[in-house]
């Protein structure tokens, strides 16, 4: 009978983990929902973000410096972006895993390091590769604003122009699909000409200059780096939506599996009980025929 109350315990118990993983199923779903939403703004203004600032670099020429390419990689900034909680899948540990090949790589090129972590998830992963660590921007997923990404962008772009870093890259999970995400990486400065390619609007065909007040320079000065920050708030939104989608799949999987246990446990406790009726069954005869 010990063994049928400890079955007994442990169907009670997985029952009461699959309660809690259908009920974080469920936040999940929502909380996506709402993420999905922000997520499809951000790209709409990053979007038209690009065209505008696509337009400025056709028309004028590139010598600012966030556009200028530093010949020698001799100090790279990555910014990772990952989540503050677990319990969703590989999320984090796929952006961690990327992070980590980049670390590899370019140590091996002789480049220093320098992360800034968006999410403390990855900084758990990468507190023993050799990086310097910002830790800043941890736990700010609860309440990120443009605002706050700007004061980031405004610090980088200040260090990749007096040359303290050569080159600034994003590293993040995009979201795809309510059941799929994939890593990707871009090139926050200098500004490429490969985030324009999706967006690329039709030349003007009268070939009409621009006028900009007050001048190209502070123009650009202003419009490349809410142009990053317009990149970096994006990429937060997509991760967002990405990581609640995890979640999501991950307590849905959970909870089936939950199921599935309590299924198994049930049967094993039915016949362990009808066993033990059985035995108890035969010494009850067998004492009956004995007295006869």
């Amino acid at each position: 009978m010990a063994g049928l109350k400890d079955i007994r315990k442990r169907i009670y118990s997985v029952k009461n983990t699959q309660k809690i993983t259908r009920a974080m199923k469920m936040i999940a779903a929502t909380k996506l929902r709402k993420a999905q939403n922000a997520m499809l703004s951000a790209r709409l203004f990053c979007d038209e973000m690009n065209k505008i600032i696509y337009t400025l670099l056709e028309k004028n020429e590139r010598d600012h410096p966030l556009l200028q390419h530093h010949p020698v990689i001799n100090r790279e900034a990555l910014i990772v972006i990952s989540g503050d909680k677990g319990l969703c899948g590989s999320f984090n540990a796929n952006v961690a895993r990327a992070a980590k090949r980049n670390i590899a790589e370019l140590n091996s090129h002789g480049t220093d390091v320098t992360i800034y972590f968006l999410g403390k998830k990855a900084y758990e992963s990468l507190k023993n590769e050799n990086a310097e660590k910002n830790l800043d921007f941890v736990n700010i997923f609860h309440r990120f604003h443009f605002y706050q990404m700007y004061d980031l962008i405004e610090m980088l772009a200040d260090r990749y122009i007096a040359g303290e870093i050569d080159l600034v890259t994003l590293i993040y999970n995009d979201f795809k699909s309510a059941v799929s995400q994939e890593i990707k990486q871009e090139v926050l400065f200098p500004l490429t000409d490969e985030i324009f390619q999706s967006v690329k609007p039709n030349s003007d065909p009268l070939g009409r200059d621009i006028i900009t007040e007050p001048s190209t320079d502070e123009l650009y000065n202003f419009i490349i780096k809410r142009h990053a920050t317009t990149l970096l708030f994006t990429a937060l939104a997509e991760s967002a939506a990405a990581e609640f989608s995890a979640r999501m799949n991950s307590m849905d999987a959970a909870t089936k599996s939950a199921e599935e246990m309590a299924g198994r446990l049930t049967v094993m406790y039915n016949k362990l009980r009808q066993d033990a009726i059985t035995k108890e069954l035969m010494e009850i005869i067998g004492g009956a025929e004995s007295l006869k």
